[in-house]
Order: C-alpha cells, then structure tokens, then sequence
C-alpha cells in the first residue's frame, strides 16, 4: 500500500480528477492468483497476466523519442517498466480497468516519473480523447492488446460516424461489437459490474453515445441510461437466477429483445416498454467453416461430438444456496432439506419431456418460494434448483451416448464420465477452436436445459454455421426457424438421440446435404448482424 499511496500523491499532483477516479470503488475478482501468478478470468478462462519486460524492449528502443510513447495496456507494470526503461521520450500509459492500474501502482514505483511529468496515465474512456492526439506509436500489452478490442479499434480507426456503449458481458458481446462497427459505431466497453457508478455516468457523458448495447439485463441498467438520455438495447440471451424486479423509474427509450417468448410478458409486467422475442443467431465471420482444412481438422474428427460445460460447480454453489435458504425459512434439519431436494431432482431426472420442478418444489418447500427480495433473498428459488437438474440431466444423457465414444470438449466436472466410453477433450476455445469442434465431427449433439424447453440454443447457430451436423431437441420454437431433415435433425428423448446417431453415422450423403442446406439457411437468415438490423430498427 506504501508504493500505491506513493504513486496516487504523484498523480493527485498532476492530475487531481484522474486521482480521485482512482480510488473510487471497482470490482477486482476478474484478477485471480492462479499457478503461475495473477490471471485474467475471461469467460471461465484464465489467461496469465505476467509479461517478460525484456521481450518489449527492442520494440521501446526502436520508437521515436521525439514523439509521446502510448502504452496500450498496462497490466501488472512490465510495459511500462519497458518503456521508462528503453524509451527516452515521454510516455502515456493506458488501461481500460482501473483495477489494473491499482495492481500496477501497488507493484511499481513510478512516483518520480509521475510527478516529472515523463509518465502519465489514462484510464477508460479517456481512450476517446487520446485518439485526438494520434496517431501514436504504441507499446502493447501482449495479451490485453486483444481484450481491450473495442478502444484498439478506436485508436486504430479514430472517430465513425455514430457511436455505442456495449456492455461487458458474456461471449456474444464481442459478435454485437463486430456488427456495430459494420454499422459505422464506434465502440466503446462498458464495464458495468465492475466499474463504480461515477466512472460509468463520466464515460457515457464523455463518450455521448448513440445507443448503449447490452446482452442480458442487469439490474438498474435501463435508470441508469434513463437519467443519461441515452437509448439502451438490451439482447437477452441466458438464463439467469436472479428474479426480474420491476423499474423503479420510467425508462421509455429502453427496449428488451428476449430470447424466451414467456419472457415478453415477465418484461412487461416489470414496467419496460415493448419487449419483443427475438431467437439467439451466430456470427458467420467468427464461423468461417469454408477456411479450414484438412490439417484443421485432424485432430478435432469425431463420429459423435459435445461441446459444453457439466455446470456442475455452479449445481453445488446453487444447491448450497437452495438449502441454506429453505433451512432459514422452512424450519427443517438439514437431512430433511436433502432428502426433499433429492426426492424432487429425482422426480424431474424421470420425466425427459415436461419440467416438472416448480409443482414439486411448491409442494415441498412453500415457505422458501415464497420468501422473496424483501426477504434478503436475490435468487430465484425454483431457478437454482432447475439449474441442478440441467447439470445432472447433461451429464446424464451425455453419459447415455458414452457407447458411441462421444467426444465431449468442456471445462471441470465430466472426468465421472470417462467409464461410460465417453471420450473426454478438455476445455474448447470460443474462437476458431469451437468452429473446429462442431466442423471436424460427423454429428454434433446439442442438449438443452430442461426448462429451457421453448427456446433456439446458441449451439444451434454456430454449428450450423460451422457447417456441422446437429442433432437438438425438438421443440416449437425450433420449428418455426428451421426444418428438421432438411436443415438438422431432432430428438425427443435419450433413446431416440441415441438411434438418430447411429442412423445419420450411417448414411454420410445425406448427413453432409443437411449439413450444407442448414449452413446455407443459418446464414441467410439467422446471423448476428441480422438480428442487429432488427434490434436498431
């Protein structure tokens, strides 16, 4: 703390705002301490931040000294440690997270430099400005070069013609990005779980957005955009276990676009505006199944493939919530607890077809469905539990297809799996791994939640476009963007999943004709950019 308080006087003395936006509160749990030192948590991945100074050094020394340096991305210090270093010019030293300035300014003396004025920072939005100053030469952070997409594409590219705020967020965020550009906007992230109020309302009004872009709804978003003036899309495309609470102020110039038709009415109830169903789609230049060959796909050929997580840490950190909070309200032991919440999984695990959770758990546990917020209660009671019964009906069904060898690639908790014959491939890349994935197996296998029985899965879109086979399940809403037979094929149960396998592996012409016309069909009708049009209209 000596060396931060050190380097924050520094900074009061040159810049007293840049200061003060410094210890104002952020979120730091996407910096975790991981085996080989801090990692960056991207989207359950973690991706390490340590950079050797030295190998940044050729690129400082050769840069004019004539002209300010731009350290695009901080880190933990080593870029700018490079520069002070090599570089004998003046030094702008940028990051998007002002939790990574912090970690920075705790870990590096750069007080002297700070207070000559031969080291200044930026942070956030001030991207916007120092684009006015460019073009620069540039030091980067290996890694945070390519987080930071959307203030790269600023510098790159300078000022379009309209502007949007998208919000940090799950991995279609960056596919939205992509298309807002195509569009002409500029783009800027906004980190709304992780930076404080103050440093959000200073970008909006520094930036003054055209329209602020979300997937997902957080709480407070449409308030916050209603006291700015600003228009905000909002794309919903998860499940989420925290209940939808209703506006605490009027918000005329937000839209919701949800992926779950029953979700229309849960918006409307809730005071929003205008809310529309709007299936999910995929990004086809993420999806570019025509630029891979052979060698791309050796190592990824598979008769039967899987891409997912177990959700199995989420099922045990779901169901201690469940339990703790029907233990406080229920006047129950905790065996008792149990055996309600088995019983009840045990029930759902029976019934491949109907969601049958929110009858049962009514009848077990009345007390804690109907504690709500008021209660202290932020989750959905009856979503925890049926995010339980996805985990399990996953890992169950996944393991019904283990005598076919299937070729599961995700994340911890189906190594359990491994004697049922299923072959077990680790974590998939988002990026061109996943096209790789669903491109090099002879069938794709999509397994959806079970209370999720009404909706079009994301996996749906970027196999087809990745120009795979999909098997899915079968549902209305399915029906309504594709054919099955022509485009994919459906199922029902695990039985006939498992026969629909063993059929298309049998018959390799008429897989690969389905397989091309549901590229062909996702693509002239189901892509981001698409959807995008529709959202903007």
């Amino acid at each position: 703390m000596e060396v931060l308080s050190k380097n924050l006087a520094a900074v009061d003395a040159t810049d007293p705002v840049l200061g003060e936006r410094l210890r104002w509160p952020v979120e730091g749990n996407h910096v975790v301490e991981a085996d080989g030192g801090p990692a960056l948590r991207i989207h359950w991945t973690e991706w390490p931040l340590a950079v050797d100074a030295t190998s940044l050094m050729g690129s400082a020394m050769s840069a004019d000294p004539g002209r300010p340096l731009l350290v695009f991305g901080v880190g933990l210090g080593e870029p700018v440690r490079a520069a002070l270093e090599a570089f004998g010019g003046t030094i702008v030293a940028w990051d998007q997270d002002p939790w990574m300035l912090r970690l920075a300014l705790s870990g590096n003396d750069w007080s002297d430099d700070l207070a000559s004025g031969r080291l200044t920072l930026a942070l956030g939005s001030d991207v916007w400005d120092l684009v006015l100053r460019g073009p620069w030469q540039r030091l980067d952070h290996p890694l945070l070069v390519k987080v930071y997409r959307n203030e790269r594409d600023v510098l790159e590219n300078g000022h379009r013609s309209s502007r949007a705020l998208v919000c940090a967020g799950t991995l279609m965020v960056d596919d939205v990005a992509d298309a807002l550009r195509v569009r002409d906007h500029s783009v800027l992230t906004w980190a709304i779980e992780r930076d404080s109020k103050d440093e959000l309302v200073r970008a909006a009004r520094r930036f003054r957005p055209d329209v602020v872009f979300a997937i997902n709804y957080t709480y407070g978003l449409a308030e916050t955009c209603a006291e700015l003036g600003v228009p905000l899309r909002v794309w919903e495309i998860d499940p989420s276990t925290d209940p939808l609470r209703p506006l605490v102020a009027p918000a005329p110039q937000t839209r919701i676009f949800t992926y779950r038709r029953p979700h229309v009415a849960r918006f409307d109830a809730a005071g929003f505006e205008g809310t529309r169903y709007l299936p999910l789609a995929g990004n086809p230049e993420r999806r570019r199944a025509d630029t891979l060959t052979k060698d791309d796909l050796e190592s990824y050929t598979a008769d039967v493939a899987f891409v997912g997580s177990s959700m199995v840490q989420q099922a045990r950190e779901f169901r201690a919530a469940f339990v703790e909070r029907a233990i406080a309200v229920e006047g129950l032991a905790r065996d008792e607890i149990d055996r309600r919440l088995d019983a009840a999984l045990a029930d759902q695990a029976s019934d491949e077809i109907r969601f049958t959770l929110p009858g049962r758990l009514r009848a077990e546990f009345p007390q804690t469905l109907a504690a709500g917020v008021d209660a202290g209660f932020l989750a959905d009671p009856v979503m925890l539990v049926a995010e339980i019964a996805a985990s399990a009906k996953r890992r169950s069904w996944i393991g019904g297809l283990g005598e076919l060898q299937v070729h599961v690639w995700g994340g911890p908790g189906w190594e359990g799996l491994a004697d049922s014959g299923a072959v077990l491939r680790g974590p998939a890349g988002y990026f061109e791994e996943l096209t790789r994935v669903y491109a090099g197996a002879r069938v794709n296998v999509d397994i959806g939640r079970i209370y999720q029985s009404d909706i079009v899965t994301v996996r749906v879109f970027d196999c087809l476009l990745s120009g795979g086979f999909l098997l899915t399940e079968h549902n209305d809403a399915l029906v309504e963007l594709f054919t099955p037979g022509e485009h994919l094929d459906t199922y029902r149960t695990l039985a006939e999943l498992v026969d629909k396998a063993r059929w298309w592996l049998a018959h390799d012409d008429r897989r690969a004709c389905v397989a091309a016309a549901g590229r062909a069909h996702a693509l002239a009708h189901h892509t981001v950019a698409q959807r995008l049009d529709m959202i903007l209209a």
